[in-house]
């Protein structure tokens, strides 16, 4: 990419920072995937994975089909702040294997912000090229 000619490499820094971001995103993916077998009660499952998980699927959702089809992205989304918030604040007492799960999820939910920005710029860009 920075061989190529100066007007086709215009945007390699943006495109490297996205790149980083969707990888520390994947690992933070695959970091949850790997505790798939952790029991969680009822009630933490249904908050955990049918709640934070399903928001941030929407999320990543939103951001790649904003991306696919050049439409605006928000720069900053109030319902991710505070879930990512929300899970951060972890008791003192919580079972290990929950405290996995809700920590990958955090770190998911953490890294939405600056790829949201990014791909916000790339669409600019490209909108306006």
């Amino acid at each position: 990419m920075l061989m190529e000619p100066g007007h086709f490499r215009k945007e390699a820094d943006v495109g490297f920072r996205f790149l980083v971001l969707s990888h520390t995103l994947l690992s933070y993916l695959s970091g949850l995937g790997a505790h798939r077998e952790t029991q969680l009660p009822a009630e933490m499952r249904e908050h955990l994975i049918e709640g934070a998980g399903n928001a941030l699927a929407a999320s990543i959702d939103q951001i790649a089909t904003g991306l696919a089809n050049k439409q605006p992205i928000a720069i900053q989304s109030d319902a991710e702040e505070a879930l990512a918030a929300d899970l951060e604040q972890m008791p003192d007492e919580i079972d290990e294997g929950q405290r996995l799960v809700q920590t990958q999820l955090a770190l998911i939910c953490r890294q939405l912000g600056p790829l949201r920005t990014l791909a916000a710029h790339l669409i600019k860009d490209t909108s306006a090229a």
